[in-house]
């Protein structure tokens, strides 16, 4: 059937009308190559301004697929590359934009929106690499946001804008310096304090960046090395819990402290280091005999489950007496249960009219702990021997007192490492009189209470 003209007519207006396309134009940037290279003119910057708030407001906030999200993510990200590294007004201009509009959307995006995180994670994702100081109001929200991606990302911004930061100095760095100190206290994520502490490791200043001055590089490690000093506690108290993943990041710790020092040499006292590394050797001490508990508990656990059932009572014969089938034929062996059954539950002892035997708890809640457990050994392992190593570059020593009890067999490991760690202070204390780490780092009983004077 032909359609009537004016129906057809009437098609068009109605989806032009509805169109966002049609009912308002898509801004775009259109500043020639030359002049992004150079100062650039109020209608450019507005430009700029107003393409950003198009993509991040009016796309990537409003909207309703997966699709639009990441569309308006990469139509951002290739404007901002396709200007190059010589456009430095261009992307200073931009990353304050995006600044701007980011803390809006951030902000603005409701609680029951369904792609609330995916939002969040791909803004964080547009502006993670560009590296420009002007979207410093940016990071600041970001590494303080509800969701640990957007923290971590806010992390990796502001990474890439350390150098530049550190070289302009004034307002701009010390706020960089306090959301770092005021976060490291702060910061509950493992994965996301492992992007924090990166922020204090630098492998030389050509990584800071060539605009800065070799004053504005040591005054800026002087205060990267000040923010761990005294945050330092804190870290090793939170590496006695036994986190694997706290372990890990604070491995990075110990070695920007280390390559702090000797960026700085004779500015940071030789003791001052020393008594650093030491608390954290003897706090990675003690997480490493609760972790090797913890997985010992667990191991028990898990052979206990091996034969019990579900409810927890009724003892698993792992070699059952042979079953005699139906039929008068010859018994048949049963098949074994335990130790040689991939999964406990899947085989049926004797007939197939039985049921199979029940796990005592969920095998893989067992199997996720076991994993859990062998991380947190792991990386507390190497978080001690990183330790070592660092402790041997300061004083400077070439001692292996962990390392062989780490090694050691036929002994209790967790005594081993205890003797290691201890060695190592009692010898650290005589020759650099630092302070015992349990002197330190401890959390301090609250004074007792004075008993109420008697009645009289």
């Amino acid at each position: 059937m032909n359609m009537p003209a004016r129906w057809f007519v009437a098609g068009i207006a109605v989806v032009l009308a509805a169109s966002p396309a049609a009912s308002a134009a898509e801004p775009v940037i259109n500043i020639p190559d030359e002049a992004a290279q150079g100062a650039l003119q109020d209608t450019q910057r507005q430009q700029i301004d107003a393409y950003v708030a198009y993509q991040v407001v009016d796309k990537m906030a409003k909207a309703t697929s997966q699709d639009e999200v990441i569309a308006a993510r990469r139509k951002l990200t290739e404007i901002y590359n396709r200007y190059g590294s010589k456009a430095d007004e261009f992307m200073s201009a931009f990353g304050a934009s995006m600044a701007k509009h980011g803390k809006a959307m951030l902000a603005g995006l409701a609680a029951d929106d369904p792609l609330r995180i995916l939002k969040e994670v791909n803004l964080s994702l547009t502006v993670k690499g560009m590296g420009q100081v002007t979207l410093g109001p940016l990071a600041d929200v970001m590494v303080s946001h509800a969701n640990p991606a957007v923290r971590h990302f806010g992390w990796t911004v502001y990474a890439a804008m350390r150098g530049p930061v550190m070289a302009a100095g004034g307002k701009a760095a010390q706020a960089m310096y306090d959301v770092l100190s005021n976060r490291l206290q702060k910061e509950t994520n493992p994965q996301v304090l492992a992007e924090m502490v990166k922020m204090f490791t630098f492998r030389d200043i050509a990584e800071a960046g060539g605009a800065i001055t070799p004053e504005a590089y040591s005054d800026g490690l002087s205060k990267l090395f000040k923010i761990l000093e005294t945050n330092w506690v804190s870290l090793c108290r939170r590496v006695m819990l036994a986190d694997g993943s706290v372990a890990e990041a604070t491995s990075t710790a110990v070695d920007a402290a280390v390559r702090l020092k000797g960026e700085l040499k004779g500015k940071v006292a030789d003791q001052v280091a020393i008594q650093l590394v030491a608390n954290m050797t003897w706090s990675a001490g003690k997480a490493f005999d609760l972790a090797l508990g913890a997985q010992a508990a667990a191991e028990a656990a898990r052979q206990a489950d091996k034969t019990t059932d579900k409810a927890g009572e009724t003892p698993i014969d792992e070699n059952p007496p042979a079953v005699k089938p139906a039929g008068g034929k010859a018994p048949q062996p049963a098949r074994k249960v335990g130790k040689d059954a991939k999964t406990l539950g899947s085989q049926a002892v004797g007939a197939t009219s039985q049921p199979a035997p029940k796990v005592g708890r969920d095998a893989r809640t067992i199997s996720s702990q076991a994993a859990q457990n062998e991380f947190a050994v792991g990386t507390i392992t190497k978080l001690l021997l990183d330790c070592e190593s660092s402790l041997n570059t300061l004083t400077p020593r070439n001692e292996s007192y962990i390392a062989k009890a780490l090694v050691a067999t036929g002994s209790d490991r967790a005594a081993d490492v205890r003797i290691a760690v201890n060695k190592w202070i009692d010898e650290l204390v005589k020759a650099v009189n630092i302070k015992r780490p349990e002197d330190v780092v401890p959390l301090k009983a609250p004074p007792a209470l004075k008993a109420a004077p008697a009645a009289k």
